[in-house]
């Protein structure tokens, strides 16, 4: 008889930065903590980029996805903000190559340090926020302490880190202000 088996989650706590007190050492565990973060979704990203160029082999021999894949284009389109106004599933699958890719993980953790200060903001603290993203839906995230009169944005909040990494990644990877970076890869 085997023992039931447990679905849950890894508990997954923000570490007490701040109690470090060794600028050096501190800087190290951040580094630690989030590269596991970066890895992971820079390995999920490669898997979704091998099946899009693998659709982007068929398209450039003018052959046509199965309904199968078409499919899974289209999921992918939709999470990476993609507007389908393509006039074929080519452009759509080569403007999908171009952005599903990975980021340096020296990219991403030296900006989690800046935007986060080092694990230790109250953005990163009460919402998981480590790359400082905002939203601009009321209650959709923290209100910053000296946001001017008048502005609508928050400070996003995550349920976990991993959410904050995928959402950093989406950014990075669909936002036009992030064109020139995604054009240089």
């Amino acid at each position: 008889n085997q023992p039931p088996r447990n679905n849950y989650l890894p508990i997954a706590v923000f570490p007490d930065f701040s109690s470090v007190p060794n600028v050096a050492v501190k800087k190290q565990l951040f580094f630690d903590f989030f590269q596991d973060y970066v890895r992971d979704e820079n390995q999920t990203i490669l898997g979704l980029r091998k099946d899009l160029l693998s659709y982007a082999d068929i398209t450039r021999k003018g052959w046509m996805l199965s309904p199968s894949e078409r499919s899974r284009v289209l999921e992918i389109a939709e999470s990476y903000k993609l507007e389908l106004t393509f006039s074929n599933e080519a452009e759509v699958i080569e403007e999908l190559v171009q952005r599903v890719d990975i980021i340096p993980p020296s990219l991403a953790l030296a900006q989690a340090a800046t935007e986060s200060a080092w694990g230790t903001s109250r953005f990163a603290l009460e919402g998981n926020n480590v790359f400082g993203q905002w939203c601009y839906t009321k209650g959709c995230g923290i209100v910053p302490s000296r946001r001017p009169s008048g502005a609508i944005h928050e400070v996003e909040t995550f349920s976990t880190i991993k959410s904050s990494v995928q959402a950093y990644f989406v950014n990075i990877n669909t936002n036009d202000v992030y064109q020139h970076l995604r054009d240089q890869r």
